[in-house]
């Protein structure tokens, strides 16, 4: 079993709402379904230190964050944070960005390109 911790990053929107983006709820859900203890960090309501706190207490083998391209420098200032914060946690690329240019995103230390409900299950697996 792993624990994630599955991240979108702030919009700086006063309309993103009251929830975390379908997309990690639904990579949530697959991850639990295996078996995976599984959190959810939405930057638009959960401070730094928050998501600090959380890490640091919780101490995840992987944190995935799901981004668009023009939240592509926030992702990467996020999974400079993280590995920051403790090396030994592996981070996730995913997301329309991540799927539209891998290449781009070779800080982290996974890429998950299109659909990653079953994808991040097999890079989790294979850890």
């Amino acid at each position: 079993m792993a624990k994630v911790i599955l991240v979108s990053p702030s919009d700086d929107l006063d309309c993103s709402g009251d929830r975390p983006p379908l997309g990690i709820l639904y990579i949530a859900s697959s991850l639990r379904d295996s078996g995976h203890e599984v959190k959810i960090a939405d930057m638009n309501h959960k401070s730094e230190n928050e998501l600090y706190t959380e890490v640091m207490k919780f101490i995840p083998n992987f944190v995935g964050i799901s981004f668009t391209t023009p939240l592509f420098e926030e992702g990467n200032r996020l999974n400079k944070f993280i590995k920051d914060m403790h090396r030994n946690i592996k981070t996730i690329a995913g997301g329309p960005h991540p799927s539209a240019d891998p290449e781009s995103c070779k800080d982290f230390d996974y890429v998950i390109v299109g659909e990653g409900e079953q994808s991040i299950l097999e890079v989790i697996n294979e850890n």
